[in-house]
């Protein structure tokens, strides 16, 4: 079984030491032009939380700027936009995030769109780190660094070491050039390339199947770790489970419809087939030993057990070496066993089974945008 623990760990440093080369050599470019940017902000009974995000907007420390709230909800989102003095479009049903910021989009008159979730703010600084790089026309978006504003509580914590697992192998995506996906709560957007692209796709990650279309266009997306957004993340399980199902199915629906853009792209190739390659190995090596240990089950019963605690050591440390560079806190080192023992498997079942109901729906041709699954 020591192949195991080697062949999780060699990859864990592999794609750590992938990101690490790529920060070495990372510089943001200076900030010579200033062009105007759209912030398009999609709101679904949002009043308790917009606030917040409205005076992050407010705060920034760029000069040409627009806002524009789009409000699906009968609540007091208008009247707190129209505080802050920003522009407000509202809707009398609720049409999804994707058509919203679609309509928002052609009232924007930036030439960059930068698109924030209703409970997300941004740090002050942060448009500076992210506009210099649209200076490259190769470059569709950029990502900021995502962190959680909620840190209190098992779950919060728990989705934080996520974000920072997920900022390493952005790192590790960068090594090669581009990202091949981003978190829609916060991207900035080259508005040419919205356009061409098409727009956001109504579907349940919009987020995961702009970033295909950009990826299979030829253009790059980029990831700024010096720029900071924080948003809400679940706090409680069931949030959380609801959260990775829907997507899951999202994720189902957009593999299906990008299928060549990911098969044609070696990133995505490179971060998913060895974790697949690893499972798959210890799926067969188990299914000979129950083959030839069948006769003899309490035999069969002490290998499999003795294998799941070798494979839930060996992705624990995987874990922690992929996320320990973009931890939060130190104390984040007694969570990561949690992560992975509770965690993590609760997360690839809703995600899998998320997965495989999104693909039969999408063969089936079914409605994606289904607000059951939201």
């Amino acid at each position: 079984m020591l192949w195991i623990p080697i062949g999780f760990i060699s990859l864990a440093i592999i794609f750590w030491s992938l990101g690490k080369r790529w920060e070495a050599r990372h510089k943001v470019p200076p900030l010579k032009e200033k062009p105007k940017v759209s912030i398009l902000i999609p709101s679904y009974k949002s009043e308790d939380v917009i606030g917040d995000t409205l005076q992050s907007v407010k705060e920034l420390d760029y000069p040409k700027k627009e806002v524009i709230v789009v409000n699906d909800y009968p609540d007091r989102v208008p009247e707190i936009a129209k505080e802050f003095g920003y522009k407000v479009i509202n809707s009398s049903k609720r049409r999804g995030k994707a058509i919203s910021l679609n309509e928002a989009a052609k009232k924007a008159s930036g030439e960059i769109l930068f698109f924030l979730d209703a409970d997300t703010i941004m740090e002050k600084d942060l448009f500076k780190k992210i506009v210099p790089w649209f200076s490259d026309r190769n470059v569709a978006a950029v990502a900021p660094k995502y962190i959680a504003r909620n840190r209190k509580g098992l779950v919060p914590r728990l989705v934080s070491l996520e974000n920072s697992y997920n900022s390493t192998m952005f790192k590790m995506h960068m090594f090669f050039n581009s990202m091949i996906s981003f978190r829609g709560c916060g991207i900035a957007i080259r508005r040419e390339s919205f356009e061409n692209l098409g727009g956001w796709s109504k579907t349940l990650i919009e987020d995961s199947d702009f970033g295909a279309k950009a990826i299979h266009s030829g253009q790059v997306i980029r990831y700024e770790l010096s720029a900071i957004v924080k948003t809400l993340e679940p706090t409680k399980f069931s949030e959380m489970r609801k959260q990775k199902f829907r997507w899951g199915r999202g994720a189902g629906f957009s593999m299906f419809n990008n299928r060549k853009a990911y098969a044609n792209n070696f990133q995505s190739l490179f971060h998913f087939l060895p974790y697949v390659a690893i499972n798959l190995s210890i799926i067969l090596v188990l299914l000979i030993d129950f083959i030839f240990l069948f006769p003899n089950l309490p035999e069969f019963l002490n290998t499999l057990l003795y294998t799941l605690a070798v494979i839930l050591v060996s992705a624990t440390i995987h874990n922690s070496i992929i996320m320990w560079p973009e931890r939060e806190q130190w104390t984040d080192i007694f969570y990561m066993p949690l992560y992975t023992v509770i965690y993590l498997p609760i997360v690839l079942v809703c995600y899998i089974g998320g997965i495989a109901i999104g693909i039969n729906d999408r063969i089936k041709h079914k409605e994606e945008l289904d607000f059951r699954h939201w």
